[in-house]
């Protein structure tokens, strides 16, 4: 175990100090708040006005003051850490510099005397950061109707702006407004909108949401109340009270700054106190005083609102806030239902943070998963659970790129509150305490997801210990290291994990007292807290590595084979591809990919009869493919796309296995022409499979194959009854008129997590020559639904659809043009020790290798599939190559890759293939002499030459798709297919992994 090298009796007093901070609080009327300041709100602050002595007086002009000091030269003001907080603090500083120029005999002081050229400045920058602006990917709280208010009262005073995103933005904009009526801010229920009153200045009645007042804050909001007060037809003395109380003891402290909400008791309070425990600060150690008189009072709130509870006093509850209540009562020992929680905010998928919530929020879901994990009796919200398991699963697998959330800028924030709750999730399971937790998520979902954030965390990490050179942050991380320290599948780099986390305590405590709050948090624009700073920094500092130590159950869920890691460690390290990379990240790849295993292991048998073939050894080195790759470059392309390359990849194998073996075979030596005509009717029949689109679009290949799965062969005994399935002959034609359907349940076989045995091959079926080539259909039929049916395939655009289509068939043509060609080669005389010129090739070298051997590689057929997982995502459109140039200089890009990989085949496979009597490269007359050694260099020369061809491809598509903001995102995906396809050929250099089949 790592315990902390900082004093534990020092922090316990620092922590102790801050609880006593937050619960003996001055002000008993407004409560507290140490959120930092926003110039957004201090600018709405700066334009109220409030008659005095009978004249119009800027009632605040200390706000006013604040932000002409605060202007940057170039005319912005601070974008804290996004790009929406520069737009919004400069559009609404820009709103109250015009005001306030328009009316300069509300001033005091005289204006200041370039106030002129202030706002020309303003307007020039806030233009370039309007064009840079991405509006897609802004999480923002309400920004979609905050930014479109602004933009119109700027236009009143003929200052208009137009940008890219412009478009986008209005389009949202519209659909949030559609659904707003005014009237509904007039009722009794307290909406999120009434934070965000500015917004709405023109389109409601502000007289009419007066009785939604708290302590004359709307909804505890320095704009929105400062938007009702400039609004409203009398004056309101309460709220102005509120105003002046917030500027004087807000962040500011009376500098005229204010903060976006004010204040955030329950909020501060609760965050606080439940990291504090969670990270082994015991409550005797905090003052049990304190802790007790916190405890009540959120007990107080939450009974007063029947159970639920929002940042502050009577704004408005939120699934957030009240699951962070409920947490923290629960680690005090008090009782806390989450029955009102449930009822309130549990959706069909997942947890809604409030009623009206655009999108859903990953770590609000995490909230409510770990509130309902420390519950006495967790068994009993078993369904609730298991839903935030899936959706926080979910959110994780589909995700490319580092992980986010609309309430915290930091990607370190939600992995540490996904890695807390998955952990905290498996000590109940590994306790028994919820036996019943669904063994997919136990065993196949879970474990990937929790290795993966190990790995992402450990590989983040700065040279100088931190994650992002932030104090809070790095504070984050340490946490869900710490937690992910307990896992028992980290025996290859536990050592390495260990000083990570020591190198990130380091940079804790050397930084953490030189800086203040950073502005990590969202809210209208980020902000800080002084108090959640604090927090998380104390409990980096202080919570034990592991947390636990997991049972024999949690050990159970995977196997990892130590010695083959390690064995296999060493063996990629000698690849060109990975030769600096560390080891340590070649070996986590590796249990990652192992982890990946039990997954796969469903599919492994689901279409291809492994009868008369040899130990599929190449099984064992797929996953660490993708996953190596994927960790070596930094793609975090997402786990779906992972696993279904993964599968993709492994039926390659058990195709090439099947052609090579099958039909390749004596037996079916003279009827390749049959399979021909098969393969053709298979591909005029393939569009047909009802209701596949209909999958929703989180259905991964096996989903796929249960669509198309069905019992309709009578002659099918029960997987508990027999092992092969007898095959049945289809129509003269060789296949039903009706739509090609999978003749096996693999639903069921998959779902009970039964070992499946595939049908027989058409070798050792004991019938008929027409039931042998029945069977071949069948199993050819199979694998093209499967792949072509792919919920992303059907989701793809049709010129996507169509090129999966044509390659898919030109893989299975290519097939028995090979095999042909082999069958020509073999008729030769052929020694063992020496290689023999082919003498009757239909084609040159280059030809040859440009296509039928290129194309049954796979790559093409694989790469066109990548191409439509790529594609399925909202942020790309249906189509991720858009342009003529884009998708030739792609397809080009394959063409060089799948040469260059069959080359390295035949480089690493020439004798096999001369034991085999397979045609291999070497074997084409352009290649002349008889010494392997002369003739091997020959191929590799050629080999890099299209390794050259490919580079400059990549570089061209690089450059043409980075004219788009998601162009990026699919060169990642790009990157790593092409990587991982030259691993598999600098594989075939040291190593074939293929085998002999057959043997």
């Amino acid at each position: 175990m790592i315990s902390s090298s900082f004093p534990a009796s020092s922090l316990a007093d620092e922590a102790a100090i801050l609880v006593h901070q937050l619960a003996n609080h001055n002000d008993n009327t407004y409560g507290l708040g140490t959120m930092t300041c926003a110039i957004y709100d201090t600018a709405w602050i700066a334009m109220v006005t409030k008659e005095i002595g009978g004249k119009l007086k800027w009632l605040f002009p200390e706000s006013f003051e604040y932000l002409l000091e605060r202007q940057h030269e170039d005319g912005s003001w601070e974008s804290y850490g996004a790009e929406v907080d520069g737009v919004m603090n400069s559009l609404a500083a820009l709103l109250a510099l015009k005001r306030h120029q328009k009316q300069p005999e509300l001033s005091l002081a005289a204006l200041p005397y370039d106030i002129d050229t202030r706002i020309e400045r303003a307007i020039k920058s806030i233009a370039g950061q309007l064009q840079a602006w991405d509006v897609e990917s802004t999480m923002h709280v309400g920004f979609e109707y905050l930014v479109p208010a602004l933009l119109t009262m700027l236009e009143a005073d003929d200052i208009q702006f137009q940008f890219p995103g412009r478009d986008r933005l209005i389009m949202i904009n519209h659909k949030k407004m559609s659904r707003f009526q005014p009237a509904m801010l007039y009722g009794e229920q307290k909406m999120t909108a009434l934070h965000s009153l500015e917004a709405f200045i023109g389109l409601i009645d502000f007289d009419r949401v007066r009785h939604h007042k708290t302590l004359g804050s709307m909804m505890a909001s320095p704009s929105s109340t400062a938007a009702y007060l400039m609004s409203a037809s009398e004056w309101d003395l309460e709220s102005e009270a509120y105003l002046r109380h917030v500027v004087k003891f807000g962040h500011g402290k009376s500098s005229g700054g204010v903060p976006s909400a004010f204040p955030s008791n329950y909020f501060e309070t609760t965050w606080v106190i439940s990291t504090l425990l969670e990270a082994g600060f015991s409550a005797n150690s905090l003052g049990r005083v304190n802790l007790d008189a916190i405890a009540e009072k959120l007990q107080q709130n939450l009974d007063k609102a029947n159970g639920l509870i929002g940042f502050a006093p009577s704004v408005g509850h939120d699934a957030d806030d009240t699951s962070k209540a409920l947490l923290t009562l629960e680690l005090l020992g008090k009782d806390a239902s989450p029955e009102s929680l449930i009822a309130e905010y549990e959706g069909s998928h997942h947890f809604r943070t409030y009623a009206s919530e655009r999108d859903p929020s990953l770590s609000a879901n995490c909230n409510v998963l770990v509130a309902l994990l420390h519950h006495p009796h967790p068994q009993q919200y078993l369904g609730q659970i298991e839903k935030c398991t899936r959706f926080i699963c979910d959110e994780w697998y589909r995700t490319d790129g580092s992980i986010s959330d609309k309430w915290n800028l930091a990607q370190e924030y939600p992995v540490m509150l996904i890695v807390q709750g998955l952990t905290q999730l498996l000590r109940l399971y590994d306790n028994s305490q919820l036996p019943d937790l669904p063994s997919d998520l136990l065993r196949d979902r879970i474990p990937v997801v929790l290795f993966q954030a190990l790995v992402r965390c450990l590989k983040s990490q700065e040279s100088d210990g931190s994650w992002r050179h932030s104090v809070e942050a790095t504070s984050y991380a340490v946490l869900a290291l710490a937690n992910l320290t307990s896992l028992p599948w980290l025996d290859a780099i536990a050592e390495d994990v260990h000083k990570t986390i020591q190198s990130g305590r380091q940079y804790i405590e050397t930084h953490r007292q030189n800086n203040g709050a950073e502005h990590l948090w969202i809210e209208k624009v980020s902000y800080g807290s002084e108090s959640l700073y604090k927090a998380y920094t104390l409990a980096a500092l202080h919570v034990p590595a592991p947390t636990d130590q997991f049972g024999d159950k949690v050990k159970a869920l995977a196997s990892i084979p130590w010695k083959n890691v390690f064995k296999f460690a060493k063996f990629y390290s000698m690849l060109p591809i990975y030769s600096s990379t560390p080891e340590w990240l070649l070996r986590a790849s590796l249990v990652e990919g192992y982890l990946f295993l039990p997954r796969l292991e469903q599919m492994r048998h689901a279409l291809f009869p492994r009868d008369n073939m040899a130990e599929d050894k190449y099984f064992e080195y797929i996953p660490f493919t993708w996953t190596g790759a994927n960790n070596r470059d930094g793609a975090c392309m997402n786990a779906n796309f992972l696993f279904d390359m993964m599968v993709v990849s492994f039926l390659g194998y058990q195709v090439d296995e099947f052609m090579e073996t099958v039909v390749g075979g004596k037996e079916f030596e003279h009827r390749l022409p049959e399979v021909h005509t098969i393969i053709d009717e298979i591909f005029v029949k393939l569009e047909a499979c009802p209701g596949i689109n209909e999958t929703n679009g989180f259905a991964r290949l096996e989903d796929c194959e249960k669509v198309l799965s069905t019992s309709q062969s009578t002659a099918t005994n029960s997987v508990n009854e027999s092992s092969s399935v007898t095959t049945e002959s289809r129509s003269g034609s060789l296949l039903d008129e009706g739509t090609p359907k999978l003749a096996i349940n693999t639903e069921t076989i998959l779902l009970q997590n039964r070992t499946y045995t595939p049908p027989d091959s058409p070798l050792t079926t004991k019938t008929t020559a027409g039931d042998q080539l029945s069977s071949i259909t069948r199993i050819l039929s199979d694998f093209t639904h499967f792949i072509y049916h792919h919920p992303s395939v059907a989701n793809a655009s049709p010129q996507n659809r169509s090129r999966v289509k044509e390659e898919l068939k030109t893989y299975l043509l290519a097939h028995l043009t090979q095999v042909h060609d082999n069958a020509r080669f073999a008729t030769q005389l052929i020694p063992s020790n020496k290689t023999t010129a082919f003498e009757t090739p239909i084609s040159s070298y280059y030809q040859w290798v440009r296509t039928t051997s290129a194309d049954h590689t796979s790559c093409p057929h694989a790469f066109a599939f990548a191409t439509c997982l790529l594609s399925n995502d909202p942020r790309r459109g249906n189509d991720c190559f858009k342009t003529a140039q884009e998708k030739y200089v792609a397809e080009d890009l394959c063409r060089h890759l799948a040469s260059m990989c069959r080359q390295y085949n035949d480089y690493g496979s020439l004798q096999r293939d001369r034991d085999d009597k397979n045609l291999n490269s070497v074997n084409f007359p352009e290649f002349v002499g008889e010494n392997d050694r002369f003739l091997k260099d020959e191929l590799l020369a050629i080999a890099e030459y299209e390794r050259e061809g490919l580079g400059m491809a990549m570089r061209r598509l690089r450059a043409l798709m980075v004219r788009r903001r998601e162009g990026n995102d699919v060169m990642r995906g790009v990157e790593l297919f092409v990587n991982v396809t030259d691993v598999y050929g600098q594989i075939y250099v040291l190593r074939d992994i293929d085998g002999p089949v057959g043997a």
